[in-house]
């Protein structure tokens, strides 16, 4: 026997819910691409809560275009964040929503670079679940390049400068499905 779907649509049941991501995250001027992995050390990282547009910090403020890294035109820091899903989630699709992002900005997960994304702006939202660990601790890596201006120093505002959001929702189901054989 062979079936074949004819049409159907996909929409989500039951309830989503939005929860705040800002608090707890680490922050680092440094162009150490092994930021990106699980198990870096990032212990000695400067602690803080979103939004944190760093431009207005003068502790990391870089007046030598030639500070920070290796890079003649940008300027490299990290964010990261470690994490626990809830049980109660492991059948919910996880969409990270970033309010206000730098960009040119590189994405991970536990390890894995994050290329489905959508971009709107400044606004950056992407589906974590695929990378999520249910059973132990979790790892979100951002590189973000800020472009070096000399003159006038740094472009504004810079970081991750608005609020973070989990959207937890139920998972798509079909609906309307028509088979025939």
């Amino acid at each position: 026997m062979v079936c074949f779907f004819v049409s159907c649509n996909v929409k989500y049941t039951g309830d989503s819910h939005k929860q705040l991501f800002d608090l707890n995250w680490k922050f680092s001027l440094d162009n150490n691409y092994s930021a990106s992995q699980v198990d870096y050390n990032d212990k000695n990282w400067c602690s803080f809560d979103l939004p944190y547009d760093f431009s207005k910090d003068e502790m990391f403020f870089i007046p030598d275009p030639k500070a920070n890294n290796d890079s003649a035109t940008s300027v490299f820091v990290w964010y990261r964040k470690h994490f626990e899903i809830p049980q109660n989630w492991l059948d919910k699709d996880i969409v990270i929503v970033f309010e206000g992002i730098s960009d040119p900005n590189e994405m991970f997960i536990n390890g894995a670079k994050i290329d489905d994304r959508n971009v709107d702006n400044n606004l950056v939202q992407t589906n974590l679940t695929p990378y999520i660990n249910f059973e132990g601790m979790n790892v979100i890596a951002i590189r973000i390049a800020i472009p070096k201006k000399e003159d006038t120093g740094w472009q504004n505002p810079t970081g991750i400068f608005k609020h973070v959001w989990l959207e937890v929702k139920d998972v798509p189901v079909l609906k309307n499905r028509q088979i025939f054989k």
